[in-house]
């Protein structure tokens, strides 16, 4: 074998390599997250809901619920989980506080809060239910007319 056959090896995987960068960092200048929001700071998809704090409850479901609904129709939940507890997806400022909601959250139960919140632009479609020991929990009014409000799970960060 002479010299030139591991020349051109060399040739084809530098290529291969140089290719690999390219993709890596084209994909990293331009990255958003697997809900449509820009990463900060070159996070991996996803980690950028956490850290980010949306306004309201209607940015959180146009920015991060929305999308991810549309990009997976035959998710129930959320995170596309079954029986498993859900983790935290996304943050959102309400009153004074800042609250996340969380992967266990149903899909159908989001879209009718969505809607009556379209319907229904100065009215909060969420509201401080008493829990044990005290505490109160962030749960969907009697008014929006869902059913089960347990289907929205929002816990306060």
């Amino acid at each position: 074998m002479s010299i030139a056959g591991p020349i051109m090896v060399a040739f084809l995987m530098l290529g291969a390599l140089l290719r690999y960068a390219q993709k890596r960092s084209l994909k990293r200048s331009s990255a958003l997250d697997e809900f449509g929001g820009e990463d900060e700071e070159g996070a991996e998809a996803g980690e950028s809901s956490l850290r980010r704090i949306h306004p309201d409850f209607m940015a959180l479901l146009e920015q991060v619920a929305l999308p991810r609904m549309a990009a997976n129709p035959g998710w129930d939940r959320l995170d596309g989980a079954y029986g498993v507890p859900g983790q935290p997806i996304a943050q959102f400022a309400h009153g004074d506080g800042v609250y996340a909601i969380n992967g266990e959250s149903r899909m159908e139960a989001l879209v009718a809060i969505h809607s009556w919140m379209l319907e229904h632009p100065d009215e909060d479609p969420l509201m401080i239910a008493p829990m044990r020991k005290g505490v109160g929990r962030l749960t969907i009014r009697p008014e929006v007319g869902w059913p089960n409000p347990k289907d929205i799970r929002v816990e306060s960060v």
